[in-house]
């Protein structure tokens, strides 16, 4: 997936948190992070507030766990599996941290997901191959290609 766009958010502090930890977590290095911020120095504690950059592939939106929420949950949400989600984004899941999901398109289009195949398209939307053909042109796959699937 090719990182195309950038944009900042801020982030609130977890406990715990490292500047190593928290560039790791948005894709960056400790030495971009602190230069994101000013170049000034940086206190490291639980409930400070730093500017981290978010980015995403085309298809695909920045998305911060919320306090509370229910990891399945924002999958199902997302139209992805929990497998999926993680194959996005490793296996770090939890509160405050940024992740990758598929942007959220009208029921007709459908983005293509890691390891996902025809035959799970022709289940999923209830798909023949010749209708899949007819809205798309042709049947081959490729991560983040967007789909018709409704007439």
């Amino acid at each position: 997936m090719s990182k195309d766009r950038e944009t900042t958010a801020t982030y609130v502090i977890q406990p715990g948190d490292t500047i190593k930890i928290i560039a790791e977590a948005f894709h960056t290095t400790p030495t971009d992070l602190i230069l994101l911020n000013g170049n000034k120095p940086m206190v490291i504690k639980a409930d400070n507030e730093i500017t981290v950059p978010l980015d995403a592939p085309v298809g695909y939106s920045i998305y911060i766990i919320k306090p509370g929420e229910d990891i399945v949950e924002i999958a199902t949400h997302h139209g992805v599996t929990l497998e999926e989600l993680r194959a996005l984004n490793g296996d770090v899941l939890a509160p405050g941290h940024p992740i990758i999901v598929p942007e959220q398109l009208s029921s007709q289009y459908h983005v293509v997901h890691p390891n996902e195949t025809v035959q799970d398209l022709f289940t999923r939307f209830k798909l023949t191959p010749e209708d899949l053909v007819n809205l798309n042109n042709d049947i081959y796959l490729k991560e983040g290609q967007i789909l018709k699937v409704e007439y």
